[in-house]
């Protein structure tokens, strides 16, 4: 998965706050999926192995998220190893070998698919993918997102990766039209 986030607000240091940014799973006991969380330290991705509420993986990367500040923040699992990339660099990474899928949970935006933990911040061109992007795909994606004048447009990128799902999310208020067809 990979998006841009932009939290509202900052979590403050030894609060323990986590507030849930992307989602996918069932977060019930058992436990199953994935989930990326702000934390005061960073954003924390977890996956789950349906052994009750235990993770199967626990990895936090980044910096403190500020207001206001735009992140692009990429959850990506090979069948072996659960990495996360933060502004297109390698941020953390832990073994993973007994990760079960989400498969009766949701995927949410915003907050826990159990309708938990919300976030307060802004998303935008959010994509799921059923494969890992690779380091160099990552770091194309950030770059390109991060420029004035990029050479192609960050959608082509995305497109080109055949996700999932892709959520925009950067479309313009809503007008009504003047007249309608009667």
């Amino acid at each position: 998965v990979e998006a841009w986030l932009s939290p509202n607000v900052e979590h403050a240091a030894g609060s323990g706050t986590l507030t849930c940014a992307i989602s996918s799973g069932q977060f019930a006991a058992p436990r199953t999926g994935w989930l990326i969380y702000q934390s005061e330290t960073g954003w924390n991705l977890r996956m789950y192995n349906s052994n009750g509420t235990a993770t199967s993986v626990n990895i936090t990367g980044g910096t403190a998220p500020v207001s206001g500040m735009w992140y692009h923040v990429v959850a990506v699992y090979d069948g072996a190893t659960a990495k996360l990339f933060v502004n297109g660099a390698k941020a953390a990474e832990a073994a993973q070998t007994s990760y079960v899928p989400g498969q009766s949970g949701g995927f949410a935006i915003g907050g826990r698919a159990d309708g938990s933990f919300w976030w307060n911040g802004s998303a935008d061109e959010v994509a799921l993918y059923s494969k890992a992007l690779t380091a160099e795909e990552i770091s194309a994606h950030y770059a390109n997102g991060a420029a004035n004048n990029p050479s192609t447009t960050y959608q082509s990128l995305v497109l080109a990766q055949a996700p999932l799902a892709y959520y925009r999310l950067n479309e313009g208020v809503y007008t009504a039209p003047t007249s309608v067809p009667s």
